[in-house]
């Protein structure tokens, strides 16, 4: 059997077929869909599309901009992350790479190298990584690979990316896991766990139902995709031992402490962006998947945009993130009370000619943004904002 990952712009397709006289097993990438079922209830908050206190300006101001990482000219920037001694952690997805700067923005060093060996990463263009005390951790295909906050390596622990695939990390050896990938194809549900690499304890957090939905099958091989702002995900954000989640084709986020269980759910009822055919398709306009299996594709795809693809606290509010289909100038933020309540709708705006590329990352009192300008040329760059306090 041969797993490949096919790059198509931020899309992902998952291909696995057996040949000769072997039974044909498919791989199937599912999403995750529908109502959690958790047994603690929570008070819940319901909101308007209407902020309370109107829309907030964060008022960007430019402290410097950088396209590079010694001699590599950035090519795809998917992530950035900072320390809380505000040094820049960078994968860059196309280049293979991952890259460190102090707070300047001064390129300190690039590592990471394709490989199976110890130090290397084997899923180097997709593997996230996460930072946690004074460590860099790379969480790829079939393992954990520790590397010092100087880009050194440490260690590295086994783990399936596929059915244990980490979204938080508690310390640097318990995450929180929501996969993404569902291997048993008959399984009707999924889970948020908190897993223990060491003691390999697992503790349930909420469970909901799957949705296999984007697959098609043809001859023994299944395509499997992912469309980013169309595919429903599970979000997961975490700020001093809470966790805030919900998936995102609903407007419905659940807040739980991980030991009690749910505390708290507020939702808000927006109009969904509906999206057509046409619109699907042209996200492949430049692949080679073949037509009869694009077009069962297309037809188990969802109908409408999904609503957040992030979720981040800062001053005590929370921050969602707008979900977009295609790449903007813009990223409209929502933002709430730690109960729940709709105070301001927010927006990052850059220059006319720009696109902001990944998620924005923002840290104390600043914005880290990947723009990317009409000749293709990728930029970091760092502004420094203003927060609602309240």
């Amino acid at each position: 059997m041969k797993l490949s990952y096919v790059k198509i712009h931020q899309k992902y397709i998952m291909i696995k077929t057996t040949g000769g006289a072997m039974k044909k097993i498919a791989l199937i990438m599912v999403f995750i869909t529908g109502i959690f079922f958790v047994n603690s209830m929570g008070k819940e908050v319901k909101n308007s599309d209407n902020p309370a206190k109107g829309t907030f300006d964060f008022k960007l101001q430019k402290v410097w901009s950088i396209d590079s990482a010694g001699k590599d000219v950035f090519a795809e920037i998917n992530m950035i992350k900072v320390s809380d001694d505000n040094y820049m952690y960078v994968h860059d997805r196309k280049n293979k790479r991952y890259y460190i700067y102090d707070s300047n923005g001064k390129f300190i060093k690039g590592f990471g190298k394709k490989g199976e060996g110890p130090g290397e990463i084997k899923w180097i263009q997709q593997a996230p990584f996460f930072l946690k005390n004074n460590k860099i951790l790379v969480a790829d295909m079939d393992k954990i690979s520790y590397f010092s906050k100087h880009g050194n390596f440490i260690k590295s622990i086994k783990n399936n990316h596929m059915q244990k695939r980490p979204v938080v990390f508690l310390d640097e050896n318990i995450f929180v896991s929501a996969p993404l990938l569902q291997l048993d194809i008959e399984k009707k549900s999924s889970k948020i766990v908190k897993y223990n690499l060491k003691t390999k304890k697992i503790k349930e957090i909420a469970e909901f139902p799957v949705f296999k939905g984007g697959v098609a099958r043809k001859k023994g091989s299944v395509i499997a995709l992912a469309i980013g702002g169309l595919t429903p995900m599970m979000i997961i954000g975490y700020h001093n031992n809470l966790l805030y989640y919900g998936m995102n084709n609903f407007y419905t986020i659940h807040i739980s402490n991980m030991e009690a269980g749910k505390i708290a759910t507020f939702s808000l009822d927006r109009k969904p962006q509906k999206i057509s055919d046409a619109d699907i398709r042209n996200k492949f306009k430049d692949t080679r998947i073949p037509e009869d299996m694009l077009d069962m594709i297309v037809k188990s795809m969802p109908r409408k945009l999904t609503y957040f693809s992030r979720i981040e606290v800062h001053n005590n509010l929370i921050y969602v993130f707008r979900s977009y289909l295609e790449r903007k100038n813009k990223q409209q933020i929502d933002i709430f009370s730690l109960k729940g309540d709709y105070l301001y709708r927010a927006f990052i705006k850059v220059d006319k000619g720009l696109t902001i590329d990944a998620n924005p990352f923002i840290k104390d009192g600043h914005l880290y943004l990947v723009l990317e300008d009409e000749e293709g040329e990728v930029s970091i760059t760092k502004y420094k904002i203003e927060l609602p306090l309240k």
